[in-house]
């Protein structure tokens, strides 16, 4: 029996409606939305294309000039996108990567599909599962670009597909764990999905079999450790530097630590860090910082200072400036600007705790569930749609939460809620900045609740003849057979 036998017919049905949105977005969509000239490429593209660099000159960066820079893109996206480059050459590879995200993106419709079956057996469920992610509109708008959304969503879902469907032999860990490697190596924050893997391994074969657990999430973290440290043993071997991950500006000028350290005093009381940043760095005059992050008039004239220092001589505010690095005979200071930043958020932090710990992350929280439009100033009928597509998410969001609640008990769902809860506390604790495209790999693995939910609301109504409530006969709730083990 071949492949496309085995597919549901209503299943291919839903890849042939997702292949035609994402052709549609891809040849006319991604003009519309990004403006022509703009549809494979943004801002963040030409760092992933660097890695010309390493075939042209010997050398993995995207700035030849930046010693941070060969540190600054992690290497699974960049390799990916050179290989294309390879094939294709360079103009070449911004349509064939394109055309390699659409494809890995259908795929992903079909490992939904699996993932939703996989939680109680039932085919519905996994029909709703990728019905939702084919028609899932902030998915479709990154398969053009070269960026790494797309690719890392469909890493995403791949490492939860294998790990929660397939049955929980070693092979199945170590290519769980070399694929949450490789994503680690793409976007750093996919390391969650150890997390993940390691609760829902525990809850399917139950605290009975913990030693079978364990010998799996030891199998699978010793993989994910293989390929990731590939990575800082380059940097090391080859650069005589010890990076894990990457430096703090990510080899671009433009986020120095005078950058970094002012954005992070801001997030500290406020989510909109460029509203304070563009006027620091681009005005001449005083910036209007509300009076009551400060302590005192010391403090605001402090802040003052240290904004008039960056201007003259902290090397961020001059890329900031200019969109270009600042010369090489630039008196530089991002040192002392970055250490009075840091004071001033340690002294907001130690004054107002309640603000800094609670109000601020639940404005950020608030962002993540609620968010209506986008930063530029679009019009027209633009804005409607962009306002609807955002109602559109938030509805689906607390429908996740429903289906969350209503399916609780089951691994899948448990383990998708607890990386996703993990993530967004990350994202509004730690990280305290937020851009919605940081939540597409998760928001696609919590498409499961809310397409579980749609299934028992559309088995309720009795729109198909399959139960509901019990798990189907010849398919395994939450991806294992009774009785099967770790071998």
């Amino acid at each position: 029996m071949s492949f496309l036998n085995r597919v549901p017919i209503r299943l291919r049905w839903i890849v042939f409606w997702g292949a035609l949105l994402r052709l549609f977005f891809v040849l006319v969509g991604a003009r519309v939305y990004y403006g022509s000239g703009n549809e494979f490429l943004n801002n963040d593209s030409r760092s992933y294309m660097g890695v010309m660099n390493l075939f042209e000159h010997g050398l993995y960066t995207f700035d030849m000039a930046h010693p941070d820079a060969p540190f600054g893109r992690v290497p699974t996206y960049p390799l990916f996108w050179g290989a294309h480059y390879l094939l294709f050459g360079e103009q070449g590879a911004l349509y064939a990567v394109a055309a390699s995200q659409t494809l890995m993106d259908l795929a992903v419709i079909l490992m939904m599909f699996g993932l939703g079956r996989a939680v109680r057996g039932i085919d519905r469920d996994g029909l709703w599962a990728a019905f939702l992610y084919a028609s899932y509109p902030f998915v479709i708008i990154w398969v053009s670009l070269t960026a790494t959304e797309a690719f890392a969503t469909f890493l995403t879902v791949a490492i939860a597909w294998v790990g929660m469907t397939r049955p929980p032999s070693l092979k199945t860990a170590a290519l769980a764990g070399a694929l949450i490697g490789a994503a680690v190596l793409t976007r750093e924050y996919l390391g969650l999905m150890l997390l993940g893997l390691s609760l829902f391994q525990l809850m399917r074969l139950g605290w009975m079999r913990w030693p079978e657990a364990a010998k799996f999430i030891t199998v699978m973290s010793a993989a994910f450790v293989v390929v990731f440290s590939a990575w800082p043993l380059r940097n090391y071997v080859f650069h005589s530097r010890v990076i894990v991950l990457r430096p703090e500006n990510s080899g671009y000028h433009r986020y120095e630590r005078d950058i970094t350290r002012s954005r992070a005093w801001i997030n500290s009381w406020d989510i909109h860090a460029d509203t304070y940043l563009d006027p620091m760095t681009k005005g001449d005059g005083e910036v209007p910082f509300p009076d009551e992050v400060f302590a005192d008039a010391s403090e605001r004239a402090k802040a003052q200072e240290l904004v008039a220092l960056g201007r003259r001589c902290g090397a961020g505010f001059y890329s900031w400036r200019h969109n270009q690095a600042p010369p090489t005979s630039f008196e530089r200071c991002e040192g002392d600007v970055a250490r009075g930043f840091d004071e001033l958020r340690v002294s907001f932090m130690d004054r107002e705790p309640l603000s800094f710990f609670v109000l601020t992350p639940a404005r950020n929280l608030a962002k993540i569930f609620f968010k209506s439009s986008l930063t530029d100033r679009r019009g027209g009928f633009k804005r409607l749609l962009i306002a609807a597509l955002f109602a559109y998410r938030s509805v689906l969001v607390l429908l996740g939460f429903v289906g969350a609640v209503v399916f609780r008990r089951r691994p899948i769902v448990v383990s998708i809620v607890a990386v996703s809860l993990s993530f967004y506390l990350f994202l509004c604790l730690v990280l305290r900045f937020v851009e919605m495209r940081y939540l597409l790999q998760f928001e696609s693995l919590a498409l499961i609740p809310v397409a579980l939910l749609c299934s028992a609301l559309h088995g309720r109504f009795r729109l198909s003849g399959e139960q509901p409530t019990e798990d189907a006969p010849g398919h395994a709730p939450d991806g294992v057979a009774p009785g099967s083990s770790i071998d």
